[in-house]
């Protein structure tokens, strides 16, 4: 998944006095987060689809600075920054309170996936994959939202919103699901919930909306700074939102 919506959310899942990170949180966070695409209209820069952020050289490319300089998303980096973290504390907050009416243990939430700040793990030995969730937070990603341009939920130029209960139900027989991620559809709600309230915090949807957008404004301005110093990851992008129904790309290759 991107680097766009992945800074903010784990940011915002891990207590800044302790380091803990919480994965319930975070499951919530990045669902949320995935509201807002990179392709759609108000951002000016669909010509970033299927560009994760998380390789500085594919941020570097001409196309995509050209993209983001004509974004109108370009700031001072310090001013970024700062605004980036004030929104990543509103985010916090919001999960705090949507905590006190929802259980988002990971096991509340029917999460079993090797989940971690730093990405996705295969098995316990493996290396984790910052451009990895799981496969259940793919199909949470991918389902909880509609309002795409097609029927592979793959495309968003509009606004997307987050599914009702009663259309998670629908999922269930909508052949339009990819057949692997069909397990995961019933053991969405909980997510799907919590979700929901969250999103219906005060100034919540504010508060991501910023969060997408100064980390769009972080990640290229720092860019030059991470390839220098050797951060990010190599290879192509791999974002399961840019596949949606279709899944991970097969040959993608995650080097980093």
């Amino acid at each position: 998944m991107c680097r766009w919506h992945k800074l903010a959310a784990k940011e915002a899942a891990t207590n800044p006095i302790t380091g803990e990170f919480h994965v319930g949180q975070y499951a919530v966070a990045l669902t949320a987060m995935g509201l807002f695409r990179i392709e759609q209209k108000q951002w000016k820069m669909a010509e970033l689809f299927e560009v994760d952020g998380f390789n500085p050289n594919e941020v570097l490319e001409e196309n995509a600075w050209q993209a983001f300089e004509q974004s109108g998303l370009r700031k001072n980096t310090n001013d970024a920054q700062r605004d980036l973290s004030v929104h990543i504390a509103n985010m916090r907050h919001a999960l705090e309170e949507t905590a006190l009416s929802f259980d988002l243990n990971p096991d509340a939430l029917d999460i079993k996936d090797r989940i971690t700040k730093d990405g996705y793990k295969t098995t316990c030995c493996a290396a984790p994959n910052p451009r990895e969730n799981g496969p259940f937070l793919d199909a949470a990603v991918v389902y909880l939202a509609k309002g795409y341009d097609d029927a592979d939920r793959s495309y968003a130029s509009n606004t997307l919103e987050i599914i009702s209960a009663d259309e998670l139900q629908s999922l269930k027989q909508d052949a339009t699901v990819a057949k692997s991620d069909r397990p995961y559809i019933p053991v969405l709600e909980g997510v799907r919930g919590a979700t929901e309230y969250f999103l219906a915090q005060p100034n919540i949807m504010q508060a991501l909306e910023g969060a997408f957008s100064n980390s769009i404004a972080v990640i290229f301005q720092t860019a030059k700074d991470d390839l220098k110093a050797g951060r990010g990851l190599e290879g192509p992008s791999d974002c399961i939102m840019c596949e949606g129904a279709k899944g991970r790309k097969p040959d993608a290759l995650n080097l980093g």
